[in-house]
């Protein structure tokens, strides 16, 4: 049965059992789920029935509150209950609570732009370059050079497997004895920024937490400061415009599957001169950047309001870990941690070390450097998955009919089981010419570079893993075309058997 715990105008707090399995806690863990319920002056402002659970996972005599359910229902409920309490504030005018309101909305419209960074990497694989990315100053990995290199620049860089074996190492040490591979590469890459802080001054913070979050580059996001004041005109003239319709139809349209949301502003008329499609986005993508400073006002009223609606302060080292998990923090740009949860799994490591020691440079200098190494590795792969694209829209001119009467649908498509057959097809005329290495025999790894691709041909660079001397080979697409003939045909052949 619950327990009331105290009754005042920052709502109540009522204790409830936790059921078995709510959270990925060990056995002697005790746990207790402490639900928020509004006082009656915030539920006008609030749909009904709303509360809000923390999960506190007792351990050692410190409790941790993590909220009940995803990152994303925290950052919806604090919402709401943060701008109700905000707008007590004799301060706080009906025009900003409209403001407040349009933020969030721009704010969830800003997680589903392909700018924004939701890449993890999971294993090993991750870390690899498929063949047909590498080239044109694409490596076979996404790992930055200065991995595994110390501050003045000596050691060699670490390839992903030496990352893989140096996290594991690490997880071990943290008392993780079997970590997955997420787990290991994070750890990983905390190894690596332990060799090589990231000595930052806190201007140059916010960026950096902006490029882990965003794939923007630096001109994107000039642009997109000039543009800010034209198009902030015109997303809040297309929201009012949009105000009378229900709510399915006022999403669909804002954030729908077939939304085209950045052409409406782009052609709104409005004051000031006319913007192009991408100037109506790098401006909207500056303004989902400033509604992050919306967001953490209100999960930061909210989660001060549940403190102070607790029946007895908590002790000194579980308001450290509270205030670190859901107050703003320069180390993370002035955001809330919860609202970069995207990158938790990359900053778990590093965190943990930063609040056992919240006053220490070198951690947080050491959390910079995990934050540009993630940026890096991200480039790097967009950069590999740009030239995947153009490899494949270069190759699917390329049709003939086969010698069994078919049509060749193309040597490259967006799949990457027919860009390896490519790749296969290569390194099949490769062979049929003999180019192997004189010294050891080993068949040689390819990669196709920048400018590569002619009408009737392509170059492709080779080399031998062990011995690593770069050739270049020039294949017709005819001798190409052959090989896929033959290799078409000797499948058949074997399935007819």
């Amino acid at each position: 049965m619950a327990r009331q715990l105290k009754r005042s105008d920052h709502g109540r707090v009522e204790i409830l059992p936790c059921e078995p399995g709510i959270a990925e806690e060990s056995a002697v863990t005790q746990k207790a789920i402490y639900r928020w319920l509004p006082p009656e002056c915030l539920c006008a402002d609030l749909p009904n029935d709303f509360w809000f659970d923390f999960v506190a996972h007792e351990h050692d005599g410190t409790r941790r509150f993590v909220p009940l359910g995803k990152a994303d229902q925290m950052i919806h409920h604090g919402f709401l209950a943060g701008i109700a309490i905000l707008s007590r504030d004799p301060s706080i005018t009906c025009d900003d609570r409209n403001r407040f309101r349009a933020m969030k909305l721009i704010f969830d419209r800003g997680q589903q732009l392909k700018e924004h960074q939701k890449r993890r990497f999971r294993s090993t694989a991750d870390l690899y370059v498929r063949r047909t990315g590498r080239g044109g100053g694409v490596p076979c990995f996404v790992l930055p050079e200065s991995i595994g290199k110390t501050a003045n620049g000596t050691g060699r860089p670490w390839s992903p497997t030496r990352l893989i074996s140096e996290g594991r190492r690490r997880a071990q040490a943290a008392e993780h004895q079997r970590p997955s591979g997420e787990r290991a590469i994070a750890y990983g890459l905390l190894a690596a920024a332990e060799r090589n802080p990231l000595v930052c001054q806190v201007r140059q913070v916010v960026p950096l937490v902006r490029r882990a979050l965003f794939d923007l580059s630096e001109a994107d996001i000039n642009q997109g400061r000039r543009k800010l004041n034209a198009v902030t005109e015109r997303v809040f003239q297309a929201i009012g415009s949009h105000l009378d319709d229900s709510q399915a139809k006022f999403d669909r349209w804002f954030s729908g599957p077939n939304s085209n949301l950045m052409k409406t502003i782009a052609s709104l008329n409005a004051r000031g001169p006319r913007l192009s499609v991408d100037q109506a986005r790098w401006g909207f993508l500056e303004l989902v950047w400033r509604s992050y400073e919306y967001m953490t006002r209100c999960i930061d009223a909210f989660c001060r309001q549940f403190l102070l609606a607790l029946p007895a302060p908590l002790s000194r080292r579980e308001a450290i870990l509270f205030r670190h998990m859901y107050f703003p923090q320069s180390y993370l740009g002035g955001n809330s941690l919860v609202l970069v949860k995207e990158r938790v799994p990359q900053l778990g490591p590093i965190l943990c070390e930063l609040w056992e020691k919240s006053k220490s440079s070198d951690a947080r200098f050491i959390l910079y450097r995990v934050l540009n190494f993630y940026a890096d590795m991200i480039e790097m792969r967009r950069a590999a998955d740009r030239r995947f694209k153009q490899l494949s829209a270069a190759f699917k001119t390329v049709r003939e009919e086969r010698t069994c009467g078919e049509q060749i649908e193309s040597f490259s498509s967006q799949s990457p089981r027919e860009m390896n057959q490519l790749m296969g097809y290569i390194q099949a005329a490769l062979e049929r010419r003999g180019l192997r290495c004189s010294k050891c025999d080993a068949e040689p790894e390819v990669q196709i570079p920048r400018e590569a691709l002619k009408s009737d041909s392509v170059t492709v660079e080779y080399w031998c893993p062990q011995h690593s001397k770069i050739k270049k080979a020039k294949l017709s697409l005819a001798e190409l075309k052959k090989v896929a003939d033959d290799s078409y045909v000797v499948g058949n052949t074997r399935g007819a058997t």
